[in-house]
C-alpha cells in the first residue's frame, strides 16, 4: 500500500468521488487489513451481491486492488485492500481542460463526505438521547475559518493533519481508544 495515490484519470477520479463507493472505502479501512467484500459487507450490513461491482471498479480504477486468494471450503476468496492511504487529485493538462467535470465530481465526494458526517453526528445524538443523559460528553467540534498561509505553509498544514491521521487511524493491540470521524477539506481562495 502507497503512502498517496494520484489519481489521473476521471474513471479514478469517478471511482473515489461516488458517496456509496467512499462508505465501502471507508470499511475496507477500518477492517486494518485485506478483507474479502463479505467482510466489507457485513460491517456495512448490506449484501455482498451489492458490493461485488463496485469494487471491481475500485480495482480497475486502482483504488483498491487483489491482496490474495485463499481457498476456503472448496471456494476461492478473494482479499483487497486500498492501494494508498490517501488518495490525491493529481492536477494535470488534461484534468484542467474538463473542470467541469472535476467541478462535478468533486461535489459528488463533498456531498458523500457530508453526509457521512452527518450520519455520526445525528447517530451520536440520537444515542445520547436513548442513554437518557442531559449533557454530550463526547466531544464533536465543526470550525470554519479563514487562514493566510504561503503555499508551503498550506502544504505542510496539510501534510502535518494527514500524518496524523495516519498514526491514529489504526487501534494498536490492547488500547482503549474512542473512535472518531474526522472529515478534513482545505481549500486555496482565489481573490479577486
Amino acid at each position: 500500500m502507497k503512502e498517496v495515490v494520484e489519481l489521473i484519470t476521471d474513471e479514478q477520479i469517478k471511482a473515489i468521488t461516488e458517496p456509496y463507493k467512499i462508505k465501502i472505502l471507508l470499511a475496507f479501512e477500518s477492517i486494518d487489513k485485506p478483507a474479502t467484500v463479505k467482510q466489507v459487507a457485513d460491517i456495512m450490513k448490506e449484501p455482498p451481491s451489492k458490493l461485488y461491482y463496485h469494487v471491481k471498479k475500485m480495482v480497475q480504477a486502482g483504488i483498491l486492488e487483489l491482496h490474495h486468494t485463499e481457498e476456503i471450503n472448496g471456494i476461492l476468496a478473494k482479499y483487497y485492500q486500498p492501494t494508498g492511504k490517501t488518495y490525491d487529485i493529481a492536477p494535470n493538462k488534461s484534468l484542467k481542460e474538463r473542470k467541469t467535470y472535476i467541478t462535478d465530481r468533486t461535489n459528488i465526494l463533498l456531498n458523500g463526505c457530508y453526509s457521512n458526517l452527518k450520519d455520526v453526528i445525528i447517530g451520536n445524538l440520537e444515542n445520547i438521547q436513548k442513554s437518557g443523559e442531559n449533557s454530550c460528553k463526547y466531544p464533536c467540534s465543526i470550525s470554519s475559518s479563514d487562514m493566510y498561509l504561503t503555499d508551503d505553509e498550506a502544504k505542510d498544514f496539510i501534510n502535518k493533519i494527514k500524518k496524523f491521521m495516519q498514526e491514529h487511524s489504526k487501534r494498536k493491540n490492547g488500547e482503549v481508544k474512542n473512535k472518531y470521524y474526522i472529515f478534513n477539506t482545505m481549500a486555496k481562495i482565489f481573490e479577486k
